[in-house]
Formats: C-alpha cells, sequence, structure tokens
C-alpha cells in the first residue's frame, strides 16, 4: 500500500506522465479531498468526479461513446459517497498506477482522463460500482478507444 509521504514524493514524477487532463483533474482532487474536513488524503473518487468536469474531456467523450451520460456517473458517485475520506474507497495511488498501465498497454506515452475512468471502472471501490452499474466493461471501452482515436486530447 502506497502511504501519503509516497505519493506527495512521487507527484512530481506523475505529472511529467500526464496529459493536461489528466493533470488538471490530479490537481482538483488533491484540492477538493482537502476542503470540508482538511484530511490530506483523495481517494479515488475525487480523481474521477475531477475527470468528468470538462464536459469535452477525454473522459466525458468516451463515456458517452459508450452510452453512458457523465453527469448520471457524477451523480450517482456524489450520491453513494457521502464522505469521500472513509474506508473502503480506493487509494488514487493504486489508480494512478493502474491508469499508467492502461494508457501503456494502449501504447500511449501519457496518462489522459480516459485512462482515469479506465481504472477506476477496475477498482473495487464506489467509484468503480458506479461505472461497472452503469453498463460500463472494459474492453467495449477500449474497443471504442481503439476505434475512434481522437478521444485523447
Amino acid at each position: 500500500m502506497v502511504t501519503m509521504p509516497q505519493v506527495v514524493w512521487t507527484w512530481a514524477l506523475w505529472t511529467d506522465r500526464l496529459k493536461p487532463d489528466a493533470a488538471d483533474a490530479m490537481f482538483f482532487a488533491r484540492g477538493c479531498s482537502r476542503s470540508p474536513s482538511r484530511v490530506r488524503r483523495w481517494q479515488a473518487e475525487h480523481l474521477l468526479l475531477m475527470s468528468l468536469l470538462d464536459s469535452a474531456s477525454p473522459a466525458c467523450v468516451l463515456l458517452r461513446r459508450c452510452g453512458v451520460d457523465p453527469t448520471d456517473v457524477e451523480r450517482e458517485v456524489l450520491r453513494r459517497v457521502k464522505q469521500p475520506n472513509v474506508a473502503g474507497h480506493t487509494d488514487s495511488a493504486a489508480v494512478l498506477e493502474a491508469a499508467f498501465a492502461e494508457a501503456s498497454a494502449l501504447g500511449e506515452e501519457k496518462v489522459g482522463t480516459e485512462h482515469i475512468v479506465l481504472a477506476v471502472l477496475q477498482s473495487e471501490g464506489p467509484g468503480g460500482e458506479v461505472l461497472r452499474g452503469l453498463g460500463l466493461r472494459k474492453d467495449s471501452m477500449r474497443a471504442v478507444m481503439a476505434t475512434k482515436p481522437d478521444i485523447s486530447s
């Protein structure tokens, strides 16, 4: 398990490997996780929500092309995650590592919000449960990305 000091230490390493949309999502996820409770731990659900802020983001484009409205994802995650800093949520470091693996598997050097969505989909936390509950599957999402490469920014 990655601890917070490791996450902070690797922040510089991660930002070099992020597309601008994913870097923005990561920045805002870190910020929003601190606002209500001042807890310095941010979860995958924060990252997922921040990936959907811009309706033109690759994550939103991918979701729409897979038949899922990004606002439905946002609404359901917010409904299910009343307190994002409690146990049982997926650690953001694990999701970012999975997003890097997804980007690499797709032959991309940098991670975008579309890779974050794929990584959250495979997680065991509320974010992954919401995405799977809306009918998303890894193979079908990857197929959409492969046939429509203009998803990535």
